[in-house]
């Protein structure tokens, strides 16, 4: 049993549907402490957007104990996905400011009205095109791994683009998605020359896959330590999947998508690619 939430004390408030029995099970098996009551020993309450905009008995307690952090169900789930499994810092996930931010977000964009100037999103990949080489190759993959709660596929999807326009010009581009979030960001930024884009796909490819894009029908082989500890499915390597037909254009860069928790999270595998070795993981056959 981990120790990573020994000085967590948890409480929940609202409905989470089948996740309710769960989050008590996730949180005791990680070391921490269920509480049913909010009490002086509880650090978090765990609560959905309805119950703090209804200010439910839970909520209200919390709100009168100095230290007891409001927080989305998101804060448990990252904590648990995050290769640490350690408490994440709350200020992303604070229940009570969120939900203030979304609301003066809410009032700037009506103050705007509709007259059509509020800001375009930002679409970096207008007048490329998905590269197929002349022999109908194409660098695209999707890469999954299960996580460690029920439903929660985390998944890569990483291209190479070249430019509608001559001398042609590329950009490698990697999206991250898994229920409740999304990023997406360049490996190699448009305006790259053949050589880097097609580097960077297949260093992130190895890097996330544990194989080569050579290789890539196998499957993905074990992932250790270099003490020759297997690691958790979910900290292992993701698996290929080749791409079903679909159209040809290429998609939109949503900066306000990116969160900063999702884009650290593609800086960190994009580093990754730099160090895997130097990390001393070993992989053995599948």
């Amino acid at each position: 049993m981990g120790k990573s939430f020994h000085k967590v004390t948890v409480c929940i408030a609202g409905t989470f549907g089948a996740q309710n029995d769960k989050i008590k099970q996730w949180v005791e098996v990680n070391g921490g402490t269920f509480s049913k009551k909010v009490t002086a020993d509880v650090t978090h309450l765990i609560a959905t957007e309805p119950a703090v905009r209804k200010n439910v008995p839970e909520v209200r307690a919390a709100k009168r104990i100095k230290g007891i952090k409001i927080v989305s169900y998101e804060w448990l789930e990252d904590s648990l996905l995050s290769k640490s499994k350690r408490p994440k810092r709350e200020a992303p996930y604070l229940l009570t400011a969120k939900m203030e931010a979304g609301r003066k977000k809410a009032r700037a964009q009506k103050n705007k009205g509709k007259d059509g100037n509020t800001t375009r999103q930002l679409s970096e990949l207008d007048g490329y095109h998905p590269y197929t080489d002349n022999t109908g190759h194409r660098y695209s993959a999707i890469l999954v791994r299960p996580g460690p709660l029920p439903r929660r596929k985390e998944r890569h999807v990483l291209k190479i683009f070249e430019s509608d326009s001559v001398p042609h010009t590329y950009a490698t581009l990697v999206k991250y998605t898994r229920i409740g979030r999304s990023a997406s960001d360049f490996l190699a930024p448009p305006g790259s020359i053949f050589d880097v884009a097609v580097r960077a796909f297949n260093k992130f490819f190895k890097a996330k896959s544990g194989i080569s894009w050579d290789q890539r029908d196998r499957k993905p082989p074990l992932k250790t330590t270099e003490e020759g500890t297997k690691v958790s499915v979910d900290e292992g390597w993701f698996e290929y999947m080749p791409e079903k037909s679909s159209s040809t254009a290429a998609p939109k860069y949503d900066e306000e998508t990116a969160t900063a928790a999702t884009v650290a999270m593609l800086r960190d595998a994009i580093n990754e690619m730099e160090s895997s070795e130097a990390r001393g993981l070993v992989t053995g056959d599948p």
